[in-house]
């Protein structure tokens, strides 16, 4: 899987799907950036996807293609 984030919003915290993908907004005040990991059904890592923007304390970013049922983690 090859995706590139945009910088979405930092409103409202938490993940969100949106008509074409999904959005994302984490604060974390310390971290120098935050990953999206996305993986398979078999748990394997098939994408790192850096979130491109901040705001304050917020990293956020909008991943076009992921939809319901995506199994994914937050990298800090």
């Amino acid at each position: 899987m090859q995706a590139e984030a945009s910088a979405g919003t930092p409103e409202p915290l938490g993940a969100w799907l949106t008509a074409t993908g999904a959005r994302f907004a984490w604060p974390a005040p310390d971290a120098s950036a935050v990953h999206l990991c996305v993986f398979d059904a078999q748990d394997r890592e098939v994408a790192r996807i850096r979130l491109p923007g901040r705001t304050g304390d917020v990293h956020h970013g909008e991943v076009a293609g992921l939809g319901a049922g995506t199994r994914y983690g937050l990298r800090v």
